[in-house]
């Protein structure tokens, strides 16, 4: 029978390209990792006024994870380089909107729809892949007539998938 001589690496912290800790690994042996960020929020007025190019007013943060979701500019900033998932719920009156999920102002999922004289509802999610201090909003893309979000019955979501 032989006998196997090997090297062992201690390691006690991963940290992300920017510094930031990944994950411990206690005395014990365990992993520990922080919390992942996540947001969920929605908007406190009813209604919200489309402007071009505007971002929509979710100032209600019920979940913010990490405090990384700000209710003043409505962005969440990512803290770390990785994959993000985002989602978008939308209650509009009638009308035509075209709505946008956007990445540090820059539109990069595009929406639009239309109704004819009745509420209607727009919805979006994508996964991307983004940097540290990178931002995220929902914005008016290119309002082109009269649609009103209801900001209390939509909602903004996100968090880090790893």
């Amino acid at each position: 029978m032989s006998t196997i001589n090997a090297n062992i690496l201690k390691v006690t912290q991963l940290q992300h390209t920017n510094g930031t800790v990944a994950m411990n690994i206690d005395s014990s042996g365990r992993v520990l990792k922080p919390t992942q960020p996540a947001f969920a929020a929605r908007g406190a007025e009813a209604n919200a006024t489309l402007t071009n190019g505007g971002d929509l007013p979710f100032n209600n943060a019920f979940l913010n994870v990490g405090g990384h979701f700000n209710t003043t500019t409505y962005r969440f900033t990512c803290p770390v380089t990785g994959v993000y998932v985002f989602g978008v719920n939308l209650f509009a009156n009638g009308g035509v909107g075209r709505m946008s999920l956007k990445v540090n102002g820059t539109a990069y999922q595009n929406w639009q729809s239309q109704w004819e004289g009745a509420a209607g509802q727009w919805s979006a999610s994508t996964i991307w892949k983004l940097n540290a201090n990178d931002y995220v909003t929902v914005g008016d893309w290119q309002s082109i007539s009269g649609a009103t979000p209801y900001m209390g019955h939509s909602h903004f979501t996100g968090y880090l998938l790893g």
